[in-house]
């Protein structure tokens, strides 16, 4: 009897969910930056990955809206280009189901940022990109930002 406990007693803990997702989790991930200059401008292009993930014990569905997105140094100390321009593959606000994940690819098309811009996006010891999402279960935005990754620079 008691191994029949036990084994039911396994049985129940092995089904619970430990995704704690009841918000969006938010996260950018294939960053890629390539800069161009010349004497008057820099231009930026490449692009990223938001993932959108939200749990089996949300209250519902959520409606994602986005902040605005930026690239700046590895320690974030120096905001390099703000606002970066970007455009997406699909149309915001998006909804996010309980208990699924949706993704979105971003390129980024920045082709009037300041000369000096290539200086400091190529001089840099890594970059970033920083952003941000409104998640309509929870009050405030939610910062994000990528892990740091390194330019192709074209000068």
């Amino acid at each position: 009897m008691r191994s029949l406990v036990l084994f039911g007693a396994a049985l129940l803990t092995s089904c619970v969910d430990a995704d704690a997702a009841v918000f969006v989790d938010a996260s950018v991930s294939n960053p890629s930056v390539t800069a161009m200059g010349s004497s008057l401008v820099t231009v930026l292009e490449g692009g990223f990955r938001l993932g959108l993930h939200l749990g089996p014990r949300a209250s519902g569905s959520s409606s994602v809206s986005l902040g605005k997105f930026a690239l700046t140094n590895a320690d974030r100390s120096l905001t390099l280009v703000d606002p970066l321009d970007v455009t997406t593959s699909t149309t915001f606000p998006v909804t996010v189901e309980v208990d699924s994940d949706v993704t979105v690819d971003f390129t980024i098309a920045t082709d009037d940022a300041p000369a000096d811009t290539l200086s400091a996006v190529c001089g840099a010891s890594g970059l970033r990109i920083t952003g941000s999402i409104q998640d309509s279960l929870q009050d405030g935005l939610t910062p994000l930002a990528s892990d740091i990754f390194y330019p192709t620079c074209n000068k």
